[in-house]
């Protein structure tokens, strides 16, 4: 399932997955806790106005790899 946050909850059976208010800015951020590379697709914030308004954007999870020779 997708995540969902409104207002300071995220409605999502994935537990990594959480939103975060700065009261001084009033920003929000989705947080991602050990992201995976399934995680990687379109997200989009929305503001619950009329008619609504929302961005998308594209998260690619790029997998480090490292070589020991």
């Amino acid at each position: 399932m997708a995540p969902v946050p409104y207002g300071r909850f995220t409605y999502t059976s994935d537990l990594r997955f959480q939103s975060v208010h700065n009261p001084q800015t009033e920003d929000w951020t989705l947080q991602i806790r050990y992201p995976q590379k399934r995680d990687s697709g379109v997200y989009e914030c929305q503001v619950s106005t009329t008619p609504p308004i929302g961005h998308s954007m594209y998260l690619s999870i790029v997998v480090k790899s490292a070589f020991i020779y």
